[in-house]
C-alpha cells in the first residue's frame, strides 16, 4: 500500500480495554480498516458478537469491529501498516515481540500509552518504525464490550512524534486520518493551551507535551495538528 493514501491504511489496536476499544471506535465508525487485538476472552467474545459500545458523556456509539485474541496473532498473514499499542507501559516490550511478526516492512507502531515507551518500542521493531504518544483521555470498563469515556472528543488530545524525523509526513498522515474531525495548523507553543485531540510532529530532540505543559519554554521544534 501507500502511505500517501491513508485511507488504505490496514490498522490494528493491540489492547482494547478501556481506552483502546474507545479510540479504536473512533477509527473503525471512520470506515477504516481497523482490527482489535485482545487478551480477555469474554471482552473478544462479546465485541464479535454484539461490537463495541462506548458510552460517552452524552450519548452512547456503538462500532461493529473485528476482534481476535492475542493468541490469534500467530495465524494472521497479512501485515499491519499501523499499529496502536494500548497496553500498559510495562506490556510494552513482550506486546511488541508479538506484533512485530506482522507489522509491514515500513509500518509504524504507536504508543497510546501511560508512559513514554517509544524507546522501549524502538528496541523490538527499530526506531524507524516508532511513533511515540502521549494523550488526555479517561475511560474505564466493568463490562465485557461496553467502554465507559469520561471525556468527548472536544475535551481530549492526543499528541505524536517520530524518533526518525524522516516520518514526519507519515505522522502527519496518521494525524488526518478522518476519524470524524477536521484538521488546523497551530503554532508547536500552543499545545500547553489545547484541550482538544491534538497532533504534534516532532523528532527524539523535542520534549513530549506532557512535560511542554511544565515548561513550555522548551518547545522550540515541530508542527501541531488540533482535531476539532
Amino acid at each position: 500500500m501507500s502511505w500517501a493514501c491513508g485511507h488504505n491504511l490496514k490498522i490494528a489496536f493491540v489492547g482494547t480495554g478501556a481506552q483502546g476499544a474507545s479510540i479504536g471506535a473512533d477509527f473503525a465508525l471512520a470506515g477504516l480498516d481497523v482490527t482489535f487485538i485482545e487478551q480477555w476472552p469474554e471482552h473478544v467474545d462479546a465485541m464479535n458478537e454484539r461490537g463495541n459500545t462506548v458510552n460517552m458523556p452524552s450519548r452512547p456509539v456503538h462500532a461493529k469491529v473485528r476482534v481476535k485474541h492475542l493468541c490469534q496473532v500467530a495465524e494472521m498473514r497479512e501485515p499491519f501498516d499501523l499499529v496502536f499499542l494500548v497496553v500498559k507501559a510495562y506490556d510494552t516490550g513482550w506486546t511488541c515481540q508479538l506484533i512485530k511478526p506482522v507489522l509491514a516492512s515500513d509500518g509504524l507502531v504507536v504508543g497510546v500509552q501511560n508512559g513514554m515507551t517509544q524507546h522501549a518500542i524502538a528496541s523490538v521493531v527499530g526506531a524507524g518504525r516508532t511513533v511515540g504518544a502521549v494523550f488526555d483521555m479517561a475511560s474505564n470498563m466493568f463490562t465485557p464490550g461496553v467502554t465507559n469515556r469520561q471525556n468527548d472528543h472536544d475535551t481530549c488530545w492526543f499528541s505524536l512524534g517520530a524518533i526518525d524525523p524522516t516520518n514526519r509526513q507519515r505522522v502527519e498522515t496518521i494525524a488526518e486520518l478522518p476519524c470524524g474531525t477536521t484538521v488546523e495548523r497551530l503554532p508547536a507553543w500552543s499545545m500547553r493551551r489545547c484541550l482538544r485531540a491534538t497532533f504534534i510532529a516532532s523528532t527524539d530532540r523535542s520534549i513530549w507535551p506532557k512535560r511542554h505543559v511544565r515548561e513550555p519554554h522548551d518547545i522550540s521544534k515541530g508542527e501541531a495538528y488540533e482535531l476539532g
